[in-house]
């Protein structure tokens, strides 16, 4: 990867984490959008790497129409986003000016250990 390309990475990975770390929305994309799938992973793998949280999960999404044959994104699930609703209201802060990130989803736990990295699910760009 060229140095222009790894800064751009590593910049808009750097507003994305500060922008988390500090509760602000950003106005507008911090850089030159990714261009493509493999561009767009390495920024959330610089942004994952800039954080101290802890990932304990993927989700994953579908892309329709598949980009460059890809039909399926991957993104972190981090542990202190995840909550144990049960009969009780969880609070779910948002961002102003920002998405709210919550989705009704239900997870199942099927692994004792972390996902590694070169699992499929992580890495979908990388199967092709």
């Amino acid at each position: 990867m060229s140095g222009q390309i790894s800064e751009n990475i590593n910049g808009i990975a750097r507003s994305f984490v500060d922008a988390r770390r500090t509760g602000r929305a950003l106005p507008d994309f911090p850089g030159d959008m990714p261009d493509t799938l493999e561009t767009a992973y390495a920024v959330q793998d610089a942004a994952i790497a800039l954080s101290d949280r802890q990932v304990v999960g993927w989700k994953v999404g579908r892309i329709n129409p598949p980009i460059d044959g890809i039909n399926r994104l991957a993104g972190p699930i981090f542990a202190d986003q995840v909550k144990d609703a049960q009969d009780d209201p969880v609070a779910m802060p948002v961002i102003s000016g920002g998405l709210p990130p919550v989705k009704q989803s239900s997870c199942s736990a099927s692994a004792p250990r972390p996902i590694p990295r070169s699992s499929p699910i992580r890495s979908p760009r990388r199967r092709r």
